[in-house]
């Protein structure tokens, strides 16, 4: 998934925080067990990358609300991060044939509307790409939110749609069945706009001070709601798009991981002991998209042998990631932070 912070974090909180790619690291490590393994609940890293880029996307835009080129700074330096790396994707993938949908569909972020409409999810590599569109769509939403409301309304609106969301689903579900719920945004805006309540809410000295004092109960309570929806996938069975896990499934995986990633965006140290981690949160965009084409040439060439393919393809991925990274990505960034800034006039202000 490809959201990078590029504001800053609340006050006390290095620009960069090596916690929160390490949490990033967690979600695509979920995704590619997923893939790679079978592990049956990795499918919900997609979750946790969600609420990651609310947190982070919704940062950023309460940071520059007040810039004169808000728009601008914010839909250049997206479109510079997203759509190179992207393009390359779906270019590889319709070159070898395992596109399901034309090529307008991915161009224009439009898949998810598709697959919902017909109740299925593509097959194959570009069937991932559902969550880009979601967040694609999410970007077209949430600026406009931000420019338009305190930040203390902001935080209001946040929490109703999370708590709406289940409502939602369940009216997609009665309204369109199939997999609408699950790859259309309105079904999945709990996880993001979660991560949007967490933006403000580190974002606010009264809200952080009181978080900071109560800090090491958030991970208890993430254990918590993830640990009772791993009984209820065990004992239920969920599945991604299980009526169960459209009622309840997704919601305690929301407030989990939201409970989690308020943890580490709260905490005074964004510092982290596991630098492979952080790495993979780095790498994640790319990881993300190319990780089941690499999972499956690899293993083809290695048959019969579980744990060398498997080793054989992370090393691969890693390759791909970082060639990804520094040959495309890297470059990118860089040349949008030169185009784009963001500025504001002298003594504009807005509420908080």
């Amino acid at each position: 998934m490809p959201a990078r912070r590029t504001g800053p974090l609340p006050s006390g909180v290095n620009r960069r925080s090596e916690a929160l790619d390490a949490t990033r690291g967690v979600a695509i490590l979920l995704v590619v067990a997923f893939h790679w393994l079978g592990l049956p609940f990795g499918w919900t890293g997609v979750d946790l990358f969600f609420v990651l880029s609310g947190t982070l996307i919704g940062g950023i835009l309460l940071d520059h609300r007040e810039s004169q080129t808000y728009y601008q700074t914010f839909y250049g330096r997206r479109a510079f991060r997203i759509f190179p790396l992207y393009a390359l994707f779906i270019a590889v993938m319709a070159g070898v044939g395992v596109t399901t949908l034309p090529l307008w569909r991915y161009l224009t972020f439009t898949q998810n509307f598709a697959w919902a409409a017909t109740g299925l999810i593509g097959s194959g590599p570009t069937g991932l790409t559902w969550s880009l569109a979601v967040e694609e769509q999410f970007y077209l939403v949430l600026p406009l939110m931000v420019r338009l409301l305190s930040r203390r309304s902001l935080l209001f609106a946040s929490t109703g749609l999370v708590l709406a969301a289940p409502l939602v689903r369940e009216g997609l579900m009665q309204a369109i069945g199939g997999f609408a719920p699950y790859v259309l945004l309105p079904g999945r805006m709990d996880t993001l706009f979660a991560g949007v309540a967490i933006a403000c809410l580190v974002r606010d000295p009264v809200h952080l001070a009181a978080i900071r004092r109560w800090i090491a109960c958030l991970p208890v309570v993430a254990a918590a709601w993830l640990a009772g929806f791993l009984c209820l996938f065990l004992w239920a069975g969920f599945e991604p798009g299980s009526a169960l896990m459209y009622r309840l499934g997704y919601s305690m995986t929301t407030l989990g991981y939201a409970a989690g990633v308020l943890w580490v965006a709260a905490r005074e140290r964004q510092s982290c002991g596991f630098p492979a981690l952080s790495l993979a949160g780095v790498g994640a965009y790319s990881i993300y998209l190319f990780h089941q084409t690499v999972g499956t040439l690899v293993r083809d060439a290695v048959p019969g042998a579980f744990l060398v393919g498997l080793l054989a393809a992370a090393g691969v991925m890693a390759a791909v990631a970082a060639l990804c990274w520094f040959g495309i990505e890297k470059r990118m960034i860089a040349v949008a932070s030169a185009r784009w800034a963001y500025r504001v006039s002298p003594g504009m202000t807005r509420g908080q």
